[in-house]
């Protein structure tokens, strides 16, 4: 719901005075982080940054925020609007992603980060009105983003206020460029230019004296000056009531300025007052004058506190210090004449499709039904899109009002939990349950059961964030029982293009046997019932689990029943998800072409102009399932389109997205950004208790100190890893990984078994020996398998070369050595890894003992701390 019109750059009619002293210290902006103006209203911060950004030759994203933006979504909505507008390549679309994913914010700046470093021109980013972005949440996130804020990005914010931000470490660190009332005010010359020159008043030297020593160069004061002092009499009586007047100086020339208006224009004046923008049509169904669009005409040639908005001048807004005067006194013709006034408003406002303004004046109006109505209307755009703004209305809204309307009611209550706000969630409960009892004979039999059924699952999922199974699968035993033909809450979250949710709290349990526990009594629960997504996203979650562990016929099963469950009800995250763990399972079993099919297939089934959210998780899980393969090329193929960089900050939904890139770091050979990139992720799967992927991320970390040449580090490493997954009874995290992790586990076995008996380990041989039992297929473009039997013909060239890719030796060496050129060798070697089905070093000579084209050599030299 972004408002363009608060996208543009004000336009000034005429500088009211030239003030090059200020242009150059915002100039001085552009070499720092963050120039902030802070002074009261009508000092004229707006005006000077407008001038000062309309000369700017690079791209300037403006957002004027106003009261509805103190909240994270719909701030940072406008603030991409904004980039995206000014830099036509900044990528908006995966930060929107991430900012649905992730209501607090903290993914979506790592993100808005990522897209920003990519930005190559030097880029001024201006916060107008910053002090109606106050909530403690979203200045944190605005925190982050100035510490991570890239050099060539400037953040200009003008507030009325101090925000709560680092700025005394900014200080420190030279990064902050202030300006405050002292350096806004006008000075005698500016004042005496302003008054001379530009409104032609010839004021004595002892009149700006006076006007100097009550206005303290108040910009406003004295433009209301200008604008009361119509004539010579009005002048003197002007000068004279800055000198006796007690009054606020504001409220006492506003006056001037309102009595010397008609009394239509003082009505519309009035009336319109409570918009926070308006054209001519909004204004006549709001004031039901008739001419609104001469007025408006007429107040903007007037430079009457009218701030256009658009280029065309068709929308506009006053000036924040003269509007709250209006209201002022709008408030003493009566609150029942703003309610009239607010309800006009917002049925101009959402017959014209401007639904967000349109709800701030139902609600401004406690016009609560048809603000609930609206709410309605909206609701399954926002669940999928705004939990923060549904509820920030929704809570607005009496809840004997939401009782008429349970499907709002139970999304307000999903919505709660969904954004971590439980406690609230169970209050809210409690009072509704206390209201049906309280409602049982009022109500017909079927409103009952919908009220009772969103009640029962609403409690169900307060007990699943809180971690309390036993009691979640207890109430969900009833919701099966009490209402067999389902529930609006069960499926509520998982149509459209809703993110896959972060909310796989089971997975955070004690071990991996609790876990797989939970999982067979949801099974119990959910199977063959018409709840049909519960059921299928237990499924996948199952099957997960039983891949794990290797029995592959039972994640099979597990599998195709999410993908029928998806296809039969025509759910796009369960379609999705059905065909990617189908192809991880055919890859698995060396089954391609079964792989390449399902990989194919999905790509047809999920439209990425309707589906852009999930289509990236596909995107991402296609690259991993084919590095897994060994279909390395394709994998780089997804590289290229994401643009990722292993410099990212790394949002903590997206730990798959930036392991697979370290994988692919690791297969270009770019180990010291693999090493970069993975250490940080590690981090992160650890702060997140996302126990699968932190044991994925800890075997490439063995893996890469491998190929590093630090032998010693990565049998520590992979001690590591195997003493913390033999409790749980991982087996496909560490097959999945390949054949360079199997010529590790070999190496790690080898070098055990020729230690000392008495010498203590982590691990016992006997996890490894399992894990050495399987053999990781080999991708070959089709349904080959490992291929034991495969007969592999050398040249007397390639068995040379494969000879000395057991050394040392750089490829130059080999060449040198051979007498042939570098670019020969490399010919030699990319016929070898064909031959062999393989994609780099170590796999290469792995394969090649296995063939017996080498001999088995005695790793023992190496040991173990």
């Amino acid at each position: 719901m972004v408002i363009e019109t608060k996208l543009n750059i004000p336009k000034a009619r005429t500088a009211l005075v030239a003030r090059p002293r200020l242009h150059g210290r915002l100039e001085r902006g552009l070499g720092v982080k963050l120039t902030l103006i802070t002074a009261p209203a009508g000092y004229g911060k707006t005006t000077l940054m407008a001038e000062w950004a309309a000369q700017l030759e690079g791209p300037v994203a403006w957002i004027s925020l106003d009261r509805q933006d103190r909240q994270g979504l719909r701030f940072w909505h406008h603030t991409i609007a904004a980039l995206k507008r000014a830099l036509p390549s900044f990528d908006d679309e995966s930060v929107v992603r991430c900012a649905t994913a992730d209501p607090s914010g903290e993914t979506f700046v790592a993100a808005l980060l990522n897209s920003l470093n990519r930005v190559a021109e030097s880029t001024v980013i201006v916060w107008d009105d910053f002090h109606y972005a106050d909530d403690p949440l979203l200045l944190r996130g605005i925190g982050y983003l100035l510490e991570c804020l890239p050099d060539h990005l400037h953040l200009y914010m003008a507030s009325r206020i101090c925000p709560a931000l680092p700025l005394a470490k900014m200080r420190a660190a030279g990064t902050l460029n202030e300006l405050d009332l002292s350096e806004l005010a006008f000075t005698a010359q500016e004042s005496f230019v302003f008054f001379n020159e530009n409104q032609k008043m010839s004021l004595t030297e002892q009149e700006m004296e006076v006007v100097l020593r009550q206005t303290e160069g108040w910009a406003a004061g004295m433009r209301l000056i200008a604008l009361s002092s119509h004539d010579q009499t009005g002048r003197a009586m002007i000068i004279q009531g800055l000198i006796g007047e007690h009054r606020n100086i504001a409220d006492y020339f506003f006056e001037e300025v309102f009595h010397l208006q008609s009394r239509d224009v003082q009505q519309f004046l009035l009336r319109t007052s409570i918009l926070e923008r308006m054209n001519a049509e909004l204004c006549q169904a709001v004031t039901e004058i008739d001419r609104c669009h001469e007025i408006l005409q007429q107040l903007d040639q007037m430079s009457l506190f009218l701030i256009p908005l658009d280029k065309k001048r068709e929308w506009y807004r006053y000036h924040h210090l003269f509007q709250d005067f209006l209201r002022l006194k709008l408030y003493d013709q009566g609150q029942m004449l703003q309610q009239d006034l607010h309800l006009a408003s917002g049925d101009w406002l959402a017959a014209h499709d401007h639904s967000a303004e349109a709800m701030e004046h139902y609600l401004a109006g406690e016009h609560n039904r048809q603000a609930l109505n609206l709410l309605e209307r909206l609701m399954p755009g926002l669940m999928q899109s705004d939990l923060d703004a549904f509820l920030r209305w929704a809570n607005r809204i009496p809840d004997d009002l939401l009782y008429d309307k349970l499907s709002v009611l139970t999304s307000v209550l999903t919505a709660m939990l969904l954004t971590g706000k439980i406690d609230a969630a169970k209050e809210k409960i409690r009072r509704a349950s206390e209201q049906l009892a309280r409602m049982q004979s009022e109500l017909p039999e079927s409103a009952l059961q919908q009220f009772r059924s969103g009640l029962l699952v609403a409690q169900m999922q307060c007990a699943y964030f809180d971690k309390d199974f036993d009691t979640e699968i207890y109430l969900a035993e009833r919701v099966v029982s009490e209402f067999p033909d389902g529930v609006h809450l069960t499926n509520l979250g998982c149509e459209g293009d809703l993110q896959i949710p972060v909310w796989a709290l089971v997975d955070t349990l004690g071990n991996m046997k609790e876990q797989v526990s939970v999982y067979r009594r949801y099974l119990a629960v959910w199977t063959g019932i018409r709840h049909y997504f519960a059921e299928a996203d237990v499924n996948m979650g199952y099957g997960e689990y039983m891949y794990e562990w290797n029995r592959l016929e039972e994640a099979e099963r597990h599998w195709e029943r999410t993908k029928q469950l998806g296809e039969a009800y025509h759910n796009p995250i369960a379609i999705a998800f059905g065909h990617i763990l189908l192809a991880k399972l055919a890859c698995a079993r060396g089954q391609f072409d079964r792989m390449n099919q399902l990989l194919n297939d999905v790509e047809e089934k999920i439209e990425p102009r309707l589906y852009p959210n999930l289509n990236a998780y596909i995107d991402v899980y296609q690259a991993y399932i084919r590095w897994m393969a060994g279909d390395v090329p394709k994998a780089m193929r997804w590289l290229q389109r994401t643009n990722l960089r292993w410099k990212d900050e790394i949002p903590s939904t997206m730990l798959l997205e930036y392991g697979t890139l370290a994988c692919l770091l690791m297969e270009q050979g770019k180990l010291n950004e693999a090493e970069f990139l993975l250490g940080r992720l590690i981090h992160a799967a650890e702060r997140s208790g996302r126990k699968r992927d932190r044991l994925r991320l800890l075997i490439q970390h063995s893996l890469l100190a491998e190929r590093q040449g630090n032998t010693m580090l990565s049998m520590d490493r992979l001690e590591e890893v195997l003493s913390w997954a033999e409790p749980e009874g991982y087996l496909r995290t560490f097959i999945d990984a390949g054949s360079p992790l199997m010529a590790l586990l070999r190496q790690y076995f080898k070098i055990r078994q020729k230690q000392h008996r008495q010498q203590k380990h982590k691990v016992s041989l006997a996890y490894v020996k399992r894990l050495l039992k399987y053999e990781p297929f080999v991708y070959g473009g089709g349904e080959t398998e490992v291929g034991l039997s495969l007969d592999i013909h050398l040249t007397a060239k390639e068995e040379a070369i494969l000879q000395l890719l057991t050394t040392d030796l750089t490829n130059q060496q080999i060449a040198s050595r051979q007498g042939v050129s570098i670019s020969t060798v490399k010919t030699h070697i990319a016929n070898l890894y064909d031959k062999l089905r393989v994609h780099n070093r170590m796999a290469a000579l792995e394969r090649a003992k296995q063939r017996g084209l080498l001999p088995q050599q005695d790793e023992g030299s190496n040991g173990i701390r």
